[in-house]
């Protein structure tokens, strides 16, 4: 069964995203990620420490399991389709 998985992104990989320069992302192998899994990508600002509002909703379309430099890590690809704004946060 697939997954929605809230994610942290920080602000210049958020823009690379949402531009389409960016079709993967790297992170920790804590959750049980799966192709056709959503990422929701929050924006957070790590000078503010805070969520700035904006999110973008990424389909999983591959994983990397065999990551030689990140072993704890897995490399996704994925395919952004939906950038939303949170209002009052």
């Amino acid at each position: 069964m697939n997954q929605i998985h809230e994610l942290k992104i920080l602000p210049e990989d958020f823009e690379a995203v949402i531009d389409g320069r960016k079709k993967f992302v790297l992170y920790k192998a804590d959750k049980d990620f799966s192709a056709g899994d959503i990422l929701d990508l929050r924006e957070y600002n790590t000078k503010m420490c805070a969520y700035t509002g904006r999110r973008v909703l990424c389909l999983v379309t591959y994983i990397e399991h065999t990551c030689v430099f990140w072993s704890e890590h897995l490399i996704l690809s994925i395919d952004a389709f939906a950038e939303c704004e949170v209002i009052g946060l």
